[in-house]
């Protein structure tokens, strides 16, 4: 029997400071139709390997969908959740329209080729987070967060950046 892979759950943080010289984390857990993770994995990754002078969170969430949509079959089409606004608007739109500014030219490559060998996907801000609009509705946090975001963020923690 093969896994039916309904959701990507992506995370990514820095150690220290935002941005920070040390390095950062990243996560995701594919999810079942039924929520039942399937598969996770998580890394972490210094500046020197990244080709930065530092790590911004905006890097690891974007590295943490990045390794997520390379996990998942080629066509796959599913709901892939980041709580990076951020990550949301450069997953979502095409090259030009993403931003892709302040990232190493190989993960914006990287993110171009892997949106293009995608089916039909979307992507959605993960619950636990606010929105523009909810923040417009004077909303903060306190939504009840999904536990599958919850997952790749304990990951995250849990790396250990080498150097």
């Amino acid at each position: 029997m093969t896994e039916t892979i309904a959701e990507l759950y992506c995370d990514g943080g820095v150690k220290g400071v935002n941005p920070s010289p040390l390095g950062g984390s990243w996560a995701y857990c594919l999810v079942d139709a039924q929520g039942h993770r399937l598969r996770w994995d998580s890394g972490g990754i210094t500046p020197g390997e990244a080709g930065m002078p530092a790590i911004s969170n905006n890097f690891t969430e974007l590295l943490a969908a990045v390794r997520g949509m390379q996990a998942v079959p080629l066509g796959w089409g599913g709901i892939i959740f980041t709580d990076s606004f951020v990550t949301l608007c450069r997953v979502r739109r095409t090259r030009k329209q993403a931003k892709l500014k302040g990232i190493p030219q190989w993960l914006a490559d990287e993110l171009v080729l892997l949106k293009r060998s995608l089916g039909d996907y979307r992507a959605e801000l993960a619950k636990g987070h606010p929105t523009v609009k909810d923040l417009a509705r004077g909303h903060r946090y306190g939504i009840k967060a999904s536990i599958h975001n919850v997952f790749c963020d304990r990951l995250c923690g849990q790396v250990r950046i080498k150097g």
